[in-house]
């Protein structure tokens, strides 16, 4: 993805906070980064086989956290999950 794909996907992130866990992420060799020659440079980010290995472990934190949000619900609060679908990570 580029980084502006990024950004729409996460809109409530800051453009430091993105860029800084993007670096934490690369040299975690979770995702690498590929710079393109060009004029503007483009950059684009894709899991790494290790980032991809993760896959499973996002998915169960996912329902975790879906089940954690509908039982606060159902306790009366205030909350709610932007997208319940594991399917952002389903893709990866």
């Amino acid at each position: 993805m580029r980084t502006s794909e990024l950004r729409r996907a996460i809109p409530n992130v800051s453009q430091r906070v993105l860029t800084k866990q993007l670096r934490e992420l690369e040299r975690d060799k979770i995702i690498k980064r590929k710079v393109y020659g060009q004029v503007p440079p483009e950059v684009e980010y894709s899991l790494t086989e290790e980032g991809r290995s993760l896959r499973q472990i996002l998915v169960a934190m996912s329902d975790w956290g879906n089940k954690r949000v509908a039982r606060e619900q159902r306790e009366g609060k205030d909350v709610e999950i932007l997208d319940p679908s594991p399917q952002g990570f389903l893709n990866m």
